[in-house]
């Protein structure tokens, strides 16, 4: 399933969107990146499919709510990244997956794994009890 997966991550921090990239892209997914909301609408117009979108819970311009929610209207599995409750509370039932900030490459691999074969929500709390 990896090699035929397309993850779009979108996050404003140029290093921490880099690092889960690189790590998406050695676990064999194709990845693509965007900077923000408006960028993620972009890139999800063109005829590049997207299987999963790693969201930051917090990215800058258009509320990332409305963001998950445009993303599972578009039928895509979403995993949502953040070190703040408030907001992980905010995406509890609006995300297949949320994985606490910080997070290991293991923590990240297994909600991505979850997310895309998963039809229930589930929830990584790595580092949170």
């Amino acid at each position: 399933m990896r090699g035929h997966s397309h993850i779009l991550v979108v996050d404003d921090d140029g290093d921490v969107r880099d690092v889960i990239a690189d790590h998406l892209t050695d676990l064999g997914y194709r990845v693509s990146v965007a900077t923000g909301g408006e960028t993620m609408r972009a890139f999800l117009e063109t005829p590049d499919p997207v299987d999963l979108i790693v969201l930051d819970a917090s990215v800058p311009g258009e509320p990332s709510v409305s963001l998950a929610l445009h993303a599972k209207d578009r039928g895509i599995k979403l995993v949502i990244i953040s070190g703040n409750p408030a907001m992980m509370q905010e995406f509890h039932d609006r995300a297949d997956q949320l994985l606490w900030k910080p997070f290991r490459r293991e923590g990240l691999k297994a909600a991505v794994e979850q997310a895309l074969l998963s039809t229930v929500s589930g929830q990584r709390r790595e580092g949170r009890d």
